[in-house]
């Protein structure tokens, strides 16, 4: 009677030990896969803040490009409310080859972009109302409400706050088109500048002769 005592204690033992290594590997196995869950879900959290991060860098590459230059620069999602205006036009030969070169800045100074446009045989005149349309152009292309045109044309400027009458024909339709396109605008002015500020929309209206762009 003993020994099938002892026999049924040590199968009990056993079946308690068994069951309990079962419990123990049950627990671990959970551990792992609560553990597992976790470094998934710090990996995917990690993916995510770097995700966030690269999407925060592209939104701030995109209200600022700086340092692109560009003669045909498509604005993409870039947005400015208010630019600054750099137009000058260029005939060599008077009537002769022309130009139209642009420059778009922030008010703070910050380059937008740079835009050029081969005109063929024309005036200086003319190239430079080419250049204001074609700076107009870009500016509501970029969601521009706020403006102020910036040239060394001292014709161009008195002709558009009507200091001076338009006489020639063809350049009758032009501030007419510029007119049209400046009432799209909330709010602009236009002022005259020395050449020396208006080197770089300068340089613009002669790389398009040169390279017929």
């Amino acid at each position: 009677m003993k020994t099938k005592s002892k026999a049924k204690t040590s199968r009990k033992r056993k079946s308690e030990s068994s069951s309990t290594a079962k419990e123990e590997t049950l627990v671990k196995q959970d551990k792992d896969v609560v553990e597992e869950d976790t470094s998934t879900e710090e990996k995917e959290t990690d993916e995510k803040s770097s995700e966030s991060s690269s999407r925060k860098g592209g939104r701030r590459r995109q209200s600022s490009p700086r340092g692109r230059r560009a003669v045909k620069f498509d604005p993409e999602d870039y947005v400015y409310n208010r630019l600054l205006i750099y137009t000058d036009g260029a005939a060599r030969g008077n009537p002769g080859e022309s130009g139209a070169g642009v420059v778009l800045k922030t008010p703070e100074g910050e380059e937008v972009g740079r835009f050029g446009r081969y005109l063929g045989k024309g005036t200086n005149n003319f190239a430079e109302y080419q250049a204001l349309i074609l700076g107009l152009q870009h500016a509501q292309e970029f969601g521009a409400n706020d403006i102020t045109i910036l040239s060394d044309s001292d014709l161009l400027v008195r002709q558009l706050v009507g200091e001076y009458r338009v006489r020639a024909a063809h350049l009758r339709v032009l501030f007419d088109e510029a007119q049209q396109m400046l009432a799209e605008f909330d709010k602009y002015q236009i002022k005259r500048i020395e050449r020396e500020k208006n080197k770089e929309a300068d340089s613009m209206a002669n790389r398009a002769i040169d390279e017929r762009l």
